[in-house]
Order: C-alpha cells, then sequence, then structure tokens
C-alpha cells in the first residue's frame, strides 16, 4: 500500500480533490457567467468523492511486511537542511536590512498643472 504523508492515496487523491474544487468554486464565485460552473464542479467531486470512498481497492487492515528500511543519506539531508535554513534566514535579514528599511524621500513635484 502506498502512503503519501503517511495517509493512503485515496484520501490524498480525494484531499486535493477538494482543494481544487474549493479554490476553483472561490474564484467562479466573482464571475456572474461562471457560477453554474462551480455548481457541477461540486457535483462533480462529490461523485468522485462517493466512488472513492464506497468502493476500496484494498482492504481495510493492510498485510504485515517484516521489512526494515533504513535511511543511509539522513545526515547529510539534515545539514542540506540546515544550510538551507541559513542561508534563507541570512537573506531575510540582508532584505530587511538593505531594502525594507530604505527610507523612500518624498520629492516636490516641480509643476502646478493638474
Amino acid at each position: 500500500m502506498g502512503l503519501i504523508f503517511g495517509i493512503g492515496t485515496g484520501l490524498f487523491i480525494i484531499i486535493v480533490l477538494w482543494t481544487i474544487t474549493v479554490l476553483l468554486s472561490l474564484a467562479f464565485s466573482r464571475v456572474d457567467s461562471l457560477r453554474p460552473v462551480a455548481g457541477v464542479l461540486v457535483l462533480v467531486t462529490t461523485i468522485i468523492t462517493i466512488i472513492l470512498v464506497l468502493y476500496p481497492r484494498e482492504g481495510a487492515i493492510p498485510e504485515a511486511v517484516d521489512v526494515v528500511v533504513t535511511d543511509h543519506t539522513f545526515w547529510g539531508r539534515v545539514a542540506m537542511l540546515a544550510g538551507m535554513g541559513l542561508f534563507t534566514m541570512l537573506s531575510l535579514l540582508f532584505m530587511l536590512v538593505f531594502h525594507w528599511t530604505d527610507p523612500v524621500i518624498a520629492r516636490p513635484i516641480k509643476s502646478r498643472r493638474y
């Protein structure tokens, strides 16, 4: 059974599907001509969700497998993540110091023509 972020594939598909449906429905609610499309989109998503819930592909109890998984690249990934975090913090600090705190000075308008 394949897991994505610790949840099953079907539940992951349902979460992604409903997220896309909600975002598109919010976008379509602003346009009068696309409001029926939002309703149809919610209906289709509901039907797909019902099908995925009622007809699971695998059993409810997963098979027991005696496999020991070892991660040989753990410390390398931790070091890379620490380096990326350090450089992200430094770039945000430099952005704050050199860009966001740069004063904006108002200059007078030369002409009085409106």
